[in-house]
């Protein structure tokens, strides 16, 4: 059976629930479901207009953190991860888009040397980072 990829990884850093240090993550690609999740969310009056911030509730509906409730991965939860591990996130995220074009049987993109620190949310230019990533438009 063919599976839909996903990526997988570990933190940097990490983030606090529930009192211990969760570092081990799962990213999956967008789906229909993640994209009106991310729409219906609370979080998404605060977004409206920020490329950036639409990406990170994006983001918040596709990541998995294990020992992270759902219910916890909100804007404010994404706003709060360190600058390290957003740019892991951010990699997978490149990782994940490859693996994606190769599973279609596309040509992948390789991204640029240095391509992790523009698409970074508050230092790329539009399109980058979360909101280029397959966001909420």
């Amino acid at each position: 059976m063919v599976e839909i990829p996903m990526e997988s990884g570990i933190l940097p850093i990490g983030v606090i629930s529930g009192g211990t240090l969760r570092r081990n993550y799962t990213l999956r690609p967008m789906r229909v479901k993640d994209s009106l999740a991310a729409r219906r969310s609370p979080d998404m009056p605060r977004a409206e207009g920020d490329d950036n911030l639409l990406g990170l509730i994006s983001f918040a509906a596709r990541l998995d953190i294990d020992g992270v409730p759902r219910e916890e991965m909100t804007l404010d939860f994404m706003l709060e991860l360190l600058d390290d591990d957003l740019t892991e996130i951010l990699e997978a995220d490149q990782r994940l888009k490859e693996e994606i074009a190769r599973f279609r049987g596309a040509p992948s993109e390789k991204a640029d040397a240095g391509a992790s620190e523009a698409a970074h949310p508050l230092g790329g230019s539009p399109g980058d980072g979360p909101a280029g990533s397959d966001a909420v438009a």
